[in-house]
Parts: structure tokens; sequence; C-alpha cells
């Protein structure tokens, strides 16, 4: 099991994690400075789709992705 400040992976090597801050900003791109597109909430479930540096892309289960910074 994986934990980001952001995200808890349920299990290493599946892409299946779970909001662990009250409010997570995904962003349209890995950077904080990028349009906010959407955001995901403590205790819901994401599909993370990649991950680069210190952001993975995720999405959520309503169908919106986005960018979530890890730490």
């Amino acid at each position: 099991m994986t934990v980001l400040s952001s995200l808890l992976v349920l299990a290493d090597g599946l892409p299946e994690a779970v909001v662990r801050i009250p409010v997570a900003n995904m962003f349209a791109s890995a950077s904080t400075d990028a349009e906010v597109v959407s955001q995901a909430i403590y205790a819901s479930k994401v599909i993370v789709l990649e991950q680069a540096g210190e952001f993975s892309r995720v999405q959520t289960a309503d169908g919106y992705s986005g960018w979530i910074r890890n730490v």
C-alpha cells in the first residue's frame, strides 16, 4: 500500500486510490499554476491514470479527470 499526502493507493500495482484530504484540487496539468478543473473530496475513490513527479492524474467516479498534487 502506498501513502501519498493527498491519496492513499489501495494496493500497489492497482490504479485505485482514496482521497485523504478534505478537498483535493484537480488541475488541468501537473502544476499548481494550472487551471483548477474539478475537485475530489475526502474519502472518495479515484482511479490513478498516471504519475509525474509530485502529481498524479486521476479520474473521479463521475468521470472528471485532472492532476492532484501528492505532497
